[in-house]
């Protein structure tokens, strides 16, 4: 039951990024719309920590959904080439079947940063 609240979880994330990640373009007659339309640089860890800890105590559905919220956030414009990193990271950690098998340095750089920005995770 757990893992599928968190299947379920992500999807909704996934959603959220999607629709967030649409083409600003479509949104030029409203400043207060396009800016509710784009990913914020807090995004990357306000959503991405929750997604990658919830996909790594879950299957590898849930990594597969987190995978494509992080991929829709890298994409962002707005987020920053440290943070793009740092998605790639996470990415990479989610890859694997076994997180002990990406390098200590990749899962100490995630863990940090998402430690840092309020969001620890309990699943690494």
């Amino acid at each position: 039951m757990v893992k599928l609240a968190g299947a379920l979880i992500l999807a909704s994330l996934t959603l959220a990024v999607g629709c967030s990640s649409n083409d600003d373009s479509t949104h030029k007659s409203s400043a207060s719309a396009k800016s509710s339309d784009t990913v914020s640089k807090d995004d990357a860890y306000n959503i991405g920590c929750p997604a990658l800890d919830t996909a790594l105590g879950a299957g590898s559905f849930a990594r597969k959904a987190a995978s494509t919220v992080l991929g829709g956030l890298a994409g962002s414009d707005s987020v920053s080439a440290d943070q793009k990193e740092w998605l790639n990271d996470a990415k990479q950690l989610l890859a694997t079947s076994k997180p002990e098998d990406v390098p200590g340095s990749v899962r100490s750089r995630v863990s940090k940063a998402c430690s840092q920005h309020g969001h620890p995770l309990a699943n690494l």
